[in-house]
This record gives C-alpha cells, sequence and structure tokens, in this order.
C-alpha cells in the first residue's frame, strides 16, 4: 500500500478522533468504491451489498478511537468489513433457509472500460458472471482470502492482518481456493500446477 495513503488515512483518522467529522466523510470517500466491490463480491447482492457498506462505515465511525494511527489503516478497516460481511452472510443464509429462497445470481466485480466491440464485452461479461458465481460458491472462509487478495488487491500480509489470521493461513486457504474454482471453471484442465 501507498506510503502516502498511509499517512494521509492516519492524518484523516487523527482529525476525526479530535472532533472534525467531516473528515470521516473523506475516508467513506477513499474507501467507498472497494468496500461496495468486496461486499458485492462476498455477499454476491448488490442491495445487500449497498446495505452491507453502510453498516460497515458505521462500524468504523464508532470503533475509530480503538484505531492505532501509527499502522495502516486499510487491513483495519478489511477486518471490520469482514467480520460485518460474515455476519450479513450468515444472517441472509438463515433467512433464506427458512423461507427456501435461493440465491441471485452474484454481482461481478467492477465493470471494466467499455469496449469498442460489443461482441468482446458480451463474452468479458460472461466470464465475469462465471467467475463471480464460481466465487459465491466457495466457503466463506475462502471466499474471504479470494476477494481481499485478488480482487481488492490486498497483499498476503494485509490479508492476513484484516481476517486475524497467518500468512501461511491465508497461502493455504489461497491455494484450496484456487483449486476449488479451477475446477468449476476449467473441469477439462490436465492436472498440474494451479493457475
Amino acid at each position: 500500500m501507498d506510503d502516502d495513503l498511509k499517512q494521509n488515512d492516519a492524518e484523516t483518522c487523527r482529525r476525526v478522533l479530535s472532533g472534525d467529522r467531516n473528515a470521516f466523510r473523506e475516508i467513506v470517500l477513499r474507501y467507498q468504491k472497494q468496500m461496495l466491490r468486496t461486499a458485492s463480491s462476498f455477499l454476491g447482492d448488490a442491495e445487500q451489498a449497498h446495505d452491507a457498506v453502510q453498516e460497515i462505515f458505521i462500524k468504523v465511525f464508532h470503533s475509530l478511537h480503538k484505531f492505532d494511527t501509527n499502522r495502516p489503516f486499510a487491513p483495519w478497516l478489511y477486518s471490520i468489513a469482514m467480520n460485518t460481511l460474515r455476519t450479513s452472510y450468515g444472517r441472509r443464509r438463515r433467512i433464506e433457509f427458512r423461507e427456501g429462497i435461493e440465491y441471485d445470481e452474484p454481482a461481478g466485480a467492477a465493470p471494466e472500460a467499455e469496449s469498442q466491440n460489443p461482441i468482446d464485452e458480451v463474452i468479458r461479461e460472461e466470464q465475469r458472471r462465471e467467475v463471480s458465481a464460481a466465487i459465491a460458491t466457495l466457503p466463506p472462509t475462502l471466499r474471504e482470502v479470494v476477494v481481499l487478495y485478488y480482487i481488492e488487491q490486498l497483499s498476503v500480509s494485509e490479508t492476513s492482518e484484516a481476517l486475524g489470521i497467518t500468512t501461511e493461513n491465508v497461502k493455504s486457504r489461497l491455494f484450496r481456493a484456487r483449486k476449488i474454482l479451477k475446477g468449476k471453471l476449467l473441469p477439462d484442465a490436465t492436472d498440474g500446477a494451479v493457475w
């Protein structure tokens, strides 16, 4: 993560803690897209993702006094996000089980820049849907490392810090997730290196 961003995050957090509530808006604007992408990828539902992101930022605001401004902000934020998303996912699963509701098709990652060729864009969108649907089938412990590492592009150590697990555990979960995803997305692939 960029050192300037780390310093900027720390300074913005200090301003919020000193009573500048407008400074929190800067945090929301800085991380809103990432949180929405994370929530959509994890929950697979755009409407629930929006609700979850609001809940994430409310929790961040109320917990900011616990944040050590000498540490990186993003892993701390993602830690709160993942805890919130796990709770939201569990709540959703219980409701759907009781009501017999089937899952919606998962939301994809943020769209790429518009293509000049509409056929290429349709193919890319279909691939995004397939990948998102495959990610949505992963157990939550594997899905969260995939979302943080591949979609949010956190490092292994940042993912470890965000999830409160060891870096070896992150690597192990990524390996297992890749193996499962390869089986779902490339079922005819020969055994060999995983991605």
